[in-house]
């Protein structure tokens, strides 16, 4: 479940990026909301690293943080309007849907 979790970030990245290519040739930053589990943000950074080799211009920061506290900071985040995160790695999406 954990790789596949990965996964489903990386091609997110994959599909985000190419989008900016079309834009002026300015530098991008993208930004990663992340809970760490063992190992996984080593190993992502690694790949991150490896991805800013290939694509000189734009940079990708890591924002780690506790999985006990990644949906309240990403809520407040998204809330502030200012400073939600381009792709966060969330364990329960039904928080964030509109309640009827």
């Amino acid at each position: 479940m954990k790789i596949r979790a990965l996964i489903v970030l990386l091609v997110l990245v994959a599909l985000v990026v190419p989008t900016f290519s079309t834009m002026a040739q300015d530098e991008v930053e993208l930004r990663i909301l992340w809970y760490n589990d063992g190992n996984e943000g080593d190993v992502m950074r690694d790949l991150l690293d490896r991805f800013e080799e290939d694509n000189p211009g734009i940079s990708v920061e890591l924002d780690v943080v506790a999985f006990a506290d990644i949906h309240n900071i990403l809520q407040a985040q998204v809330e502030s309007g200012t400073e939600a995160p381009d792709l966060a790695r969330v364990a329960d999406t039904a928080r964030f849907r509109p309640s009827t």
